[in-house]
């Protein structure tokens, strides 16, 4: 590489941190790059997830007991009988936030303060939901969100104090109770001259984040991710440009490779120099546009059997790159397959989902969670994360997703959308319409 550049990202924080202890440093080294941003739980919401492209993170469950833990001081008056539990936050074994729920109330109290009094935290916001139409034998979930601080080891004798976003999930009448836990850090940051919208997230469900690959994926968990807004556009949702990092392996970053380490509560990360990758050599092809010839491809389907794309040669198709990490991805299958719902009656026409750049376990978990509820035809693409010339966002030069292409009876691609916005659906259905397809 010519010339590189060494960077220097200066805090330009949203709020100070002299609330919190000094973090650690992580492992020694020369350091390129160093960010320390406040905490900000409020900023993870559901919205953000989708509109970011960020993955979802597993909820972690406990099972609740009429037991009455020894370290309940104080309690609420109950209008039924309570179940107790405990929630693991933070990265310490002591570190165990108390829950009580009373469904006669249809109430949940935590000790968010963890001084054993269930009566001087915070009130927590809940709600009854049941997402789309309930299924047969479906009960309403009881859910919540709330701030709560946990306490994380961040070596030589210190520790730290970091909020963190907390949702929650139970079914009245059971002892099921589980928890989605989100590290959230966010703020103002200079990179080369200029100003960006950073955001550091974790991975994991205590809310550390992890910057060891090897101990997240022994964990089934995924390392930190630092985000940028580096177009500006208020959201971290790629759309063909980079908006994130992940911790722990190289990466390129504004054209120096590096990697990324972060202590436990996310309050300090680093990069130092690192190796390019083997897959750095191959260089990105040209994205596949209009009057392009579209890659023939094999893709596994969820009965194990295949099908390639020539498969459907002689027909329009609508083939849509996603990938169940990706938050937009995930919110446009409904419109997706609302729209194979309308046109599905023309013999010309195949709408294909294919699965990218993903793990092929969590593909199969989706399509047993979620594949019912769609009937165009899903399939997984066998080079799954492999970027050594063989996977189809490389050979169809795709930078972001969801990419939808609308390809011809002879194999020609007729158009590609970047994400399924309203205007790119109105232009996909014109452009049906004006080849024949339409809802009527």
């Amino acid at each position: 590489m010519k010339n590189p550049v060494i960077l220097a990202l200066a805090l330009l924080a949203q709020a100070p941190l002299s609330a919190e202890k000094k973090p650690a440093t992580p492992a020694p080294g020369k350091e390129v790059i160093r960010i320390a941003l406040p905490p900000t739980p409020t900023a993870f919401t559901q919205d953000l997830i989708v509109r970011g492209g960020m993955r979802t993170l597993g909820f972690m469950p406990t099972t609740l007991s009429a037991e009455r833990p020894a370290s309940v001081k104080q309690e609420p008056a109950y209008k039924g009988k309570p179940q107790y539990g405990f929630l693991s936050l933070g990265n310490r074994e002591q570190n165990q936030v108390l829950i009580a729920v009373d469904d006669e109330a249809s109430a949940v109290y935590l000790d968010s303060n963890q001084n054993g009094d269930l009566t001087d935290d915070p009130p927590v916001s809940w709600s009854w939901q049941s997402k789309g139409k309930p299924k047969e034998g479906e009960k309403k979930r009881f859910e919540g969100n709330w701030t709560v601080e946990a306490t994380f080891d961040l070596g030589a004798k210190k520790t730290s104090r970091s909020p963190l976003a907390v949702t929650v999930w139970h079914e009245p009448g059971t002892d099921k109770f589980a928890a989605r836990v989100y590290n959230v850090r966010m703020g103002r940051v200079q990179v080369q001259g200029k100003t960006y919208t950073a955001l550091v997230s974790s991975a994991s469900r205590t809310g550390t984040v992890n910057s060891d690959p090897e101990a997240a994926a022994a964990r089934k968990e995924g390392t930190g991710v630092l985000w940028l807004d580096t177009n500006g556009d208020g959201t971290f949702m790629p759309m063909g440009i980079q908006k994130s990092w992940e911790m722990g392996r190289p990466v390129e970053f504004f054209g120096q490779w590096v990697k990324f380490e972060s202590n436990a509560d996310g309050s300090l990360v680093v990069a130092r120099p690192a190796v390019a990758p083997p897959e750095a050599a191959f260089k990105p092809l040209p994205p596949k546009k209009a009057g392009d010839a579209a890659v023939d491809f094999q893709m596994l389907l969820p009965d194990g059997s295949k099908a390639k794309l020539s498969d459907y040669k002689g027909k329009y198709v609508v083939l849509d790159f996603w990938a169940t990490w990706c938050g937009p991805c995930l919110a446009a299958m409904p419109k997706i397959e609302a729209h194979w719902k309308t046109l599905k009656h023309n013999p010309n026409l195949a709408f294909l989902g294919v699965c990218v750049a993903d793990e092929k376990a969590a593909f199969d978990k989706w399509i047993k969670e979620k594949g019912p509820d769609y009937s165009f035809t899903i399939g997984y693409d066998p080079a799954g994360k492999e970027k050594l010339g063989k996977n189809l966002m490389y050979l169809y030069g795709v930078g972001g997703i969801p990419t939808t292409f609308l390809v011809d009876p002879n194999g020609v691609i007729l158009a590609s959308y970047l994400g399924l916005t309203p205007d790119n659906e109105k232009a996909l259905l014109k452009l049906l319409a004006d080849k024949g397809i339409t809802g009527k």
